[in-house]
C-alpha cells in the first residue's frame, strides 16, 4: 500500500504533537493525597449524586463499608485506579 506523502506529513506532525504534549504531561510530578489528613467521607457521599464514575465510586464505597462491617465477609479484591471513563471486556473477572 502506498502512503501519499501528504498524508506521510501529517502522520509525522501528528507523531511529534503527541511526543511534546506527552513530555509536557511527565514533566511535572504527580503529588498523592495524604488520606490520613482529611475526612473524604462528605466528598464521596456527595459524588453519589452526581453523574457516571462518580456516583459508582460513591457506590462502591458503600459496598466496601459494607464488607467491613461484616465479621463473616472475606475482602477477595480491591482495584484501585484511575476514574476515567472506560470499559472493560468483563466486570471483575475474566469469563470462564
Amino acid at each position: 500500500m502506498r502512503m501519499e506523502t501528504d498524508t506521510l506529513i501529517k502522520t509525522q506532525d501528528a507523531e511529534r504533537i503527541n511526543d511534546t504534549r506527552k513530555a509536557e504531561l511527565l514533566s511535572t510530578p504527580i503529588e498523592h493525597i495524604d488520606i490520613t489528613k482529611f475526612d473524604a467521607r462528605p466528598i464521596i457521599d456527595s459524588m453519589g449524586k452526581m453523574s457516571f464514575t462518580s456516583r459508582d465510586l460513591a457506590r462502591a464505597t458503600g459496598i466496601y463499608n459494607q464488607m467491613l462491617e461484616d465479621p463473616d465477609c472475606s475482602i477477595i479484591l480491591v482495584i484501585a485506579g484511575s476514574t476515567s471513563a472506560g470499559t472493560a471486556p468483563w466486570p471483575l473477572a475474566p469469563p470462564k
